[in-house]
């Protein structure tokens, strides 16, 4: 007999250097005002900006845009393995899966994909 626990992606939630980021898309200079309205004043209190293990930003472009503008140093920051099983990445508004090997080759470039062509999804995972 065994019982599942459900457990949240392994991650690393740590404070990183806003110049250390790398985005991997464009923002929306529109929606900065309406991101900033709706964060805490504290930088601390932010959700955390979503990146893989080498630094690029999986979700969270706004929010480090205002960071940068901010001149603030430090922004927490969850760190993901983005060629984990347990994340999925989709055409952002369809589900149509895209290659993370194909996007790394691009964000390595340094080349930035449109705003919103992405969605990572995620996804718990059970153990024993």
């Amino acid at each position: 007999c065994f019982s599942l626990r459900w457990r949240k992606l392994s991650q690393l939630n740590v404070l990183v250097y806003v110049s250390m980021l790398k985005p991997t898309e464009e923002f929306i200079e529109q929606n900065l005002k309406h991101v900033k309205d709706n964060i805490n004043e504290d930088p601390m209190k932010w959700p955390p900006i979503d990146i893989s293990t080498e630094y690029y930003i999986l979700d969270g472009h706004h929010r480090h845009q205002i960071a940068l503008r901010s001149g603030l140093q430090y922004v927490r920051a969850n760190i993901f393995n983005f060629f984990s099983n347990q994340i999925k990445v989709y055409k952002y508004g369809t589900n149509t899966q895209l290659c993370k090997h194909k996007l790394m080759s691009i964000y390595k470039t340094g080349k930035l994909l449109k705003p919103k062509s992405t969605k990572h999804i995620f996804e718990a995972f059970n153990i024993e």
